[in-house]
Order: C-alpha cells, then sequence, then structure tokens
C-alpha cells in the first residue's frame, strides 16, 4: 500500500448537499397493447453507495478484500486492527491499494484523494482522536461551521448556533460544552470528532474500532450511530464479530486476508 505525498492527516471529512428521498419502484409502465410480463427491458440495478472490489494491501494484510455497502446500512469488517486501519484509509482515499478499486457512489476513489467526491461525502472517525489545543468543545464546533460556511457554502434550513446545538444533544456532549477540548477523557474526545462529522452531514461514515462496553460515552456513541438519517451508511472496522452486536445490520469476515463470509448479527438487525 502505497501513501500519495502531502496526504498524511486524516482526511476532513464534508457531506453532500443534503438528504434525498427513496421513492418506491413503481416498475416500468407497459407500452399499450403490450403485455407487461413481456417487457424485454432489464431493470436497472441500483448502484452501491460503497463497493470495494478486489483490494490488494499485501503490506497490510490485505489479500483480496471486496464487499458492497448500501446507503442507510450499517456493516461491520471484522478484521485485524492494522489491517483495518489500513482497509479505512484506502477508502478514505488516504492512503491507495496496490491493487483493486474503491468506488463510492459508482466513481472511482484511488488517484483522487483530495477530491469533492471525497470531501464531500466521507467522514471517518479514527482510533486517536484528533488533537484541538486552545479550544472548548463548542469552540470546535464553530470552526467547523464556519469552515463549511466559508468553504462548502452548503445551504442548510438550520443556523450555525442550531446545528452545534443539534450535534452536541445527538452526541451527548452538553455537559461537556465548555471544557477544555484538549483535557477530555479519550473516549468523549471521539465522541467530539463524531460530533464534528455529523456537522458535515456525510453520506458514509467510516469507524475504526467502534466504541463498546457499558460506559457512557460507549452509550452515547452507540445512540448517535442508531440516530443517523436513513440516508448514511457506516462502516466499521472490528476485531471480532462481538463488537459489532448492536451496531451492524451486515456483517463481512476478513479471513487470513481475504474475504471469507458475510454473517449476519442476531442482535445487530435495524
Amino acid at each position: 500500500m502505497t501513501r500519495p505525498a502531502g496526504h498524511n492527516r486524516p482526511v476532513t471529512p464534508t457531506p453532500p448537499g443534503g438528504a434525498y428521498h427513496r421513492r418506491k419502484d413503481r416498475g416500468t409502465p407497459a407500452r399499450r397493447g403490450q403485455d407487461p410480463a413481456a417487457d424485454p427491458q432489464p431493470r436497472q440495478q441500483a448502484v452501491p453507495l460503497l463497493n470495494v472490489a478486489g483490494v490488494r494491501a499485501p503490506s497490510c494484510g490485505l489479500l483480496d478484500v471486496s464487499f458492497t455497502v448500501d446507503a442507510g446500512h450499517h456493516h461491520a469488517v471484522v478484521v485485524p486492527h492494522t489491517s483495518g486501519t489500513a482497509l479505512l484509509e484506502i477508502i478514505a482515499g488516504t492512503a491507495y491499494p496496490d491493487h483493486g478499486q474503491v468506488y463510492l457512489a459508482g466513481q472511482p476513489v484511488a488517484g483522487r484523494p483530495a477530491s469533492e467526491l471525497i470531501r464531500h461525502n466521507v467522514g471517518y472517525l479514527p482510533v486517536t482522536p484528533r488533537w484541538h489545543p486552545g479550544r472548548t468543545v463548542v469552540g470546535v464546533l464553530e470552526a467547523a461551521v464556519r469552515w463549511q460556511m466559508l468553504y462548502r457554502r452548503q445551504a442548510t434550513a438550520l443556523t450555525g448556533r442550531e446545528q452545534i446545538t443539534d450535534v452536541v444533544d445527538r452526541c451527548n456532549l452538553g455537559a461537556l460544552a465548555d471544557a477544555e477540548s484538549d483535557r477530555l477523557a479519550p473516549q468523549w474526545a471521539r465522541m467530539l470528532d463524531l460530533a464534528v462529522i455529523l456537522l458535515h452531514r456525510p453520506r458514509l461514515i467510516l469507524v475504526d474500532q467502534p466504541m463498546t462496553g457499558p460506559g457512557e460515552p460507549a452509550a452515547s456513541f452507540r445512540q448517535a450511530i442508531t440516530d443517523l438519517p436513513d440516508t448514511v451508511a457506516a462502516l466499521f472496522a472490528v476485531p471480532t464479530p462481538s463488537d459489532a452486536a448492536g451496531l451492524a445490520d451486515r456483517v463481512t469476515v476478513i479471513s487470513h486476508g481475504r474475504t471469507s463470509g458475510h454473517p449476519e448479527p442476531g442482535t445487530a438487525q435495524r
């Protein structure tokens, strides 16, 4: 796996311009006098939001990885930690595979790591929280809103303050709103990173080792993921299938570097 020059830092997630509504498939209308069952035109299959096709990066333990993620689904990949991190970086466009390709909404990712395709559609939550020195929790979110307004010019019905209030509530950060961000416990710092991602409204959220366990940050994380809009997909890289319980509705297992199966977690139905 090779990394493009100048792209060693994590990709800042930025979202697409608004949500969309699914429409029920009413079928293809039959021409007058024609039997609908004899319609020769095949139905066009929907393009998956994410298509990982034959990705190979032997130095990271990825030998042949293929799977798809549809819009609105929460998908977990069971893979060793270092390989999972490498896979998410390839999907996020901050690293290149030696072979294979990643498609986002039908468009290839490789070769365009800093493109609008990635920055406007993908949010990446790494294991290590980002560092925001000298800013409070609200200050970090205010900076994210200013960046969005200056560079994205994204239309929204909410004011900047309303957007911040919304993500603070969704990530259960109200009690920490005025706390110094660089003094937060690591799990709450990750929740702040998730709040920044949610501000940008991405179509796909990549999570390296989601928070699990009985603690309040883990419970807040699970709730925030559960409350994602139906048009937003999430992909988790987890070391064991049990880490996907309660989060994912689909699981792909990568064994010895290769995609080996798609078991359904019994407690992960949405």
